[in-house]
């Protein structure tokens, strides 16, 4: 456990690279807002800080994230958002953002590194050191903040087990689409996740992998199709996960994750959440438009991912049913 003295050292710094599996690399934030649209950008910016120069790099060992842990004047998470990717889990993190009392982590690159570390050539299992990283990102930095929300990268649903297991007791959102509305969103600007081998093939539990080089959103359909089954069985063991669909509406969604954590939402923040929502997420000032789908059937490609929405639809409508009678 850190000393004071270590605690006010470490006020504003955060880990934010992995390098070699062995090195942690440290930037300092300040009071930097964590509102943009993933927090990679706000790593950007950061990296301008004069506490940051090039000249000067901060670099610990990863056992000392376990060490230094913070402890007091920072937060547990209060949710963890999963999603399908391009379902507006973006938008949903920039909403929770808005209330001053909340901090919303959006795919922070760290908590990634951690997760994915063992798949790298000579890795090893770092996912216990997660809850000491969140630690440094949850910093009370402003003095009010009451909430911390995590949204995961849509690949974390396959560390299912390991974040429930350091996170027991809190709701995690099943956040999703249809499958064409997101291949779609991904024809535009293709995800990490959308192009085969840049996130670690085993990841996503696909098997030996056929030529998905051409085209492109076979393998995404195939990709969906997982997420979709995974939703499932996390919903199947889990009462404290929560299917949520993206044509809810996000007024909607951001309301039931207040409710889901004990937040309160006043009637100026639900306007607030309104007015954002006529926005691009991540685009932020750019007026939202939405996809535009044929009316024509499905792809054939798309076939085994829409059968496993449709299942996670009938879950979802399920739960809704239980919980009004």
């Amino acid at each position: 456990m850190t000393t004071a003295l270590h605690q006010a050292a470490l006020a504003g710094w955060i880990p934010f690279k992995l390098r070699n599996g062995t090195e942690v690399q440290w930037l300092y934030t300040g009071t930097q807002p964590y509102t943009d649209p993933f927090f990679d950008e706000t790593i950007s910016k950061c990296k301008s800080f004069p506490e940051n120069n090039h000249l000067k790099r901060s670099a610990s060992s990863c056992d000392m994230l376990e060490e230094w842990s913070l402890v007091g004047d920072t937060l547990p998470p209060s949710a963890v958002i999963f999603h399908v990717s391009r379902c507006g889990s973006t938008l949903l993190a920039q909403l929770m953002g808005l209330d001053s009392n909340n901090i919303a982590l959006a795919e922070v690159p760290f908590f990634d590194d951690l997760l994915r570390a063992k798949y790298k050539p000579g890795g090893k299992d770092l996912s216990h050191l997660l809850p000491h990283a969140v630690s440094f990102y949850t910093q009370k930095r402003r003095g009010g903040e009451k909430k911390a929300f995590i949204k995961a990268d849509s690949w974390h649903l396959f560390f299912y087990d390991q974040l429930r297991a350091l996170y027991p007791n809190i709701p995690f959102i099943l956040l999703y689409r249809r499958p064409d509305e997101v291949i779609a969103s991904q024809e535009k600007r293709r995800g990490m996740h959308a192009v085969p081998g840049v996130v670690e093939n085993e990841i996503f539990e696909l098997g030996e992998l056929p030529d998905y080089t051409h085209p492109l959103n076979t393998y995404m359909a195939a990709v969906l199709q997982q997420y979709y089954q995974k939703m499932q069985q996390i919903r199947a063991v889990d009462d404290l996960s929560y299917l949520i669909n993206y044509n809810e509406g996000f007024v909607a969604i951001t309301e039931k994750l207040y409710e889901l954590t004990g937040t309160i939402l006043t009637p100026e923040a639900r306007q607030s959440v309104a007015e954002r929502c006529s926005y691009d997420a991540k685009e932020p000032y750019k007026k939202f438009s939405s996809e535009l789908l044929d009316d024509n059937a499905p792809s054939e490609y798309m076939e085994k991912a829409f059968e496993e929405y449709h299942r996670l639809e009938q879950l979802r409508k399920k739960d809704i049913i239980n919980v009004s009678l």
